[in-house]
């Protein structure tokens, strides 16, 4: 008779590498259910999707233009996601219809509480549609301070996806050494590392989780975006992104260097390899 330990969870995980459609929270998660629904097809048992997919990554921080900021965070708080409700039935609703674990990036709206506050925050549904995990990220990094507030480490937490014990963190906690210690202490097999930034820092940043845990697949979305090196194939990413330009009134074009938007989606082994 085998024992626990013979036979070790096989997942087979979709990493989305896709952008929102910008600042639109309804349009965004139709995309998403979308996507969920083609992955599905395609035999996913686990969907990941970027950080902050829903309704997008606030890009104008880096733009250099604080005269654009205040509006702009009007604009996400807009289409921010309430936890639960409306949006978060939606998500919850495909993940149920198509039988497919789904992990996604939001911007969280608290409106019962706080009344104004902002979180970046990872909801995990399982295949039958249950939210199992509500995780915010505990510091956001540098200027992402002044849209989200801070997490606590109430939620970190693993999960049993498809046989595997699964947990996530955002982007830069990935360099938490404590945060990660807290998820390898409860068993995690599958690490979630969704991130919208995609230069050579994010690797830096969700290697360190799969490598130092020996989790089997840290899945790291980045969210796409324009001026791909040439190596790689142009990814899929809305006009307002595509615009450096300082002169830009919208901050959904407000600009940043190009160096932070080459797109990238990658699979780590527990070695840290892609």
């Amino acid at each position: 008779m085998d024992g626990p330990g013979d036979k070790q969870p096989l997942v087979r995980v979709a990493a989305v590498q896709a952008a929102p459609v910008f600042l639109n929270r309804e349009a965004t998660i139709a995309k998403a259910t979308a996507l969920l629904s083609q992955a599905a097809h395609h035999g996913a048992q686990l969907v990941v999707f970027p950080e902050s997919f829903v309704p997008c990554y606030p890009v104008w921080l880096w733009g250099r233009r604080a005269d654009v900021e205040a509006h702009a965070f009007a604009r996400l708080y807009a289409n921010a996601v309430d936890v639960p409700g409306a949006c978060t039935a939606r998500l919850s609703e495909a993940a149920r219809s198509t039988g497919v674990a789904l992990a996604i990036g939001v911007s969280e709206r608290e409106s019962t509480y706080s009344r104004g506050t902002l979180y970046n925050t990872l909801l995990v549904f399982d295949a039958n549609g249950e939210l199992v995990l509500h995780h915010r990220k505990l510091m956001p990094t540098y200027k992402e301070r002044t849209v989200w507030g801070q997490g606590d480490g109430s939620s970190l937490a693993t999960v049993e996806l498809n046989g595997a014990r699964t947990g996530g963190l955002l982007c830069w906690e990935n360099l938490m050494p404590l945060a990660r210690q807290a998820l390898y202490a409860q068993g995690e097999q599958v690490h979630l590392a969704p991130t919208a930034d995609t230069g050579g820092s994010s690797a830096c940043a969700s290697g360190p989780a799969g490598s130092a845990g020996r989790s089997r697949f840290p899945a790291r979305p980045d969210a796409a975006r324009p001026f791909p090196s040439p190596s790689r194939p142009r990814p899929e990413a809305p006009r307002a992104w595509q615009c450096r330009s300082q002169k830009c009134n919208d901050p959904a074009q407000a600009g940043i260097m190009a160096r932070f938007v080459v797109g990238s989606t990658a699979g780590r082994s527990p070695s840290g390899c892609s």
